[in-house]
């Protein structure tokens, strides 16, 4: 059973694209984003509609990433879909038996930051198999993933990730240290008022190096202090 519900087609896309006809309610509109929206049962999809040699032009100009940033502004589920399958010589792209200025590396890497933000990228062969591929994106599930990593896996959190960019300190430090501290403020208090103390393997040269880092002069030093009534029960 399908999943597409309705779909939406942008009104400067080409009369071939607005006449498809669909087994779902549809209409042809000026799009905010996307040149297509198809509404599914449990999200909307956007897809952007680009030959080879618009994808190539989109780069050039830097249309492919803001087009990609405002499509994600409106959905988490966008899509390039590409009508054409690359074909490529000697490491350049050839499009229509004329190879082109373009190298099959570039082409990738753009793809590849496009996935890497979350827009994905999706080829078909032609024109004419533009609707199969949009309607085979809505009736792909998109549910959970059960996976089981081949190594474990954790998150960093926001405090561990400022920590992290001081020199030396990385992920294992900063988590120990903020276990130790308990906060960000409380862990640069302790590393620009002291020589580390060993602790974490953390000694005067890196104190030495997070305190230049963070601009400080010999005569300086971050604390943290309370201010009189607040943290402790004086005024209750």
């Amino acid at each position: 059973m399908t999943q597409l519900v309705r779909v939406m087609i942008d009104s400067r896309e080409p009369q071939w694209v607005q006449e498809l006809s669909w087994r779902v309610p549809s209409g042809v509109q000026a799009l905010p984003v996307g040149d297509a929206w198809l509404i599914v049962r449990d999200a909307v999809l956007s897809a952007e509609r680009k030959t080879l040699d618009d994808f190539c032009a989109s780069i050039a100009d830097g249309r492919l990433f803001t087009q990609a940033t405002e499509m994600m502004r409106a959905t988490p589920w966008c899509y390039e879909v590409i009508t054409g399958m690359p074909i490529v010589s000697a490491g350049m792209l050839v499009i229509a038996g004329r190879p082109t200025k373009w190298r099959w590396s570039s082409i990738r890497g753009a793809m590849l930051t496009l996935q890497d933000i979350g827009i994905g990228v999706v080829f078909c062969g032609g024109d004419e198999e533009y609707q199969d591929t949009l309607t085979w994106l809505a009736d792909r599930s998109r549910g959970t993933v059960p996976i089981k990593a081949r190594r474990d896996v954790s998150i960093e959190t926001v405090a561990e990730q400022i920590l992290g960019a001081l020199p030396r300190i990385g992920t294992g430090r900063a988590a120990a240290l903020l276990k130790h501290c308990g906060s960000v403020a409380w862990v640069l208090d302790f590393l620009t008022t002291s020589d580390g103390d060993g602790f974490a393997g953390v000694g005067p040269a890196i104190c030495t190096a997070v305190r230049a880092a963070l601009g400080l002069d010999s005569d300086m030093e971050l604390r943290v202090t309370v201010r009189p009534g607040k943290g402790d029960d004086s005024g209750k």
